[in-house]
């Protein structure tokens, strides 16, 4: 399990479920609870990778929290997360069912449709000849996540002008090769480039804005 906790001033976000739109089997969804997540529309037995991310005034500070936990899904292709904490309503939700790549996002305050935002994929892949596959999203800070159905789950944290960013520049944007990604569970290094099929998912903590990049030729 990986927790990371920062604070930062913000102001409250108004309330607004976004999901894939998808052919064929039930894709997952998401259920957000007083005290639990449930998940469904998963394949039986499958490995579930579940990501988060919140922003809570407290006083004088908003706490910003991401989360992210790797279950299984029953027989029945469901699966239940019970946090030991209290579940934000300002919150983001994304499920992955890493067997097939479907995923479902859905949020704590209602609507996420005002908080998904575009992110060109060929724009933000830049492989150069004779340099390493690099990922570019236009934003200050971001939390990249890279799935690969049947493969394995790999997480990327990009800041803007920060350590992690390749260039060092502050521009606007964050950079990261991709072999600096982290594997989410399985202690599998990072692949060495994209390919057709690959799913990244965006979080930015600071502004609960998201982006879904599916990868293609």
């Amino acid at each position: 399990m990986r927790t990371f906790v920062l604070f930062v001033c913000a102001a409250l976000l108004a309330p607004t479920l976004h999901a894939q739109k998808q052919e064929g089997p039930p894709a997952p969804a998401i259920r957000i609870g007083e005290k639990t997540v449930t998940l469904t529309g998963l394949t039986p037995g499958g490995n579930v990778a579940l990501f988060m991310m919140s922003r809570e005034p407290d006083v004088f500070i908003t706490r910003s929290r991401q989360q992210g936990e790797s279950l299984t899904a029953n027989d029945e292709g469901t699966a239940e997360y019970a946090p030991d904490f209290a579940i934000p309503t300002h919150s983001v939700w994304a499920v992955v069912d890493v067997a097939s790549g479907a995923y479902a996002i859905a949020c704590g305050f209602g609507d996420c449709k005002p908080f998904e935002s575009t992110i060109d994929g060929t724009q933000a892949v830049r492989s150069a000849a004779g340099t390493k596959p690099m990922l570019e999203i236009p934003a200050q800070r971001a939390d990249v996540f890279l799935i690969r159905p049947k493969s394995g789950v790999w997480i990327g944290g990009m800041g803007d002008g920060g350590e992690t960013d390749e260039d060092g520049k502050m521009d606007g944007k964050a950079t990261l090769s991709l072999e600096k990604f982290e594997p989410f569970r399985e202690k599998t290094p990072p692949p060495g480039e994209l390919q057709k099929g690959d799913l990244l998912i965006v979080f930015q903590p600071l502004s609960l804005r998201f982006s879904v990049i599916g990868v293609s030729p």
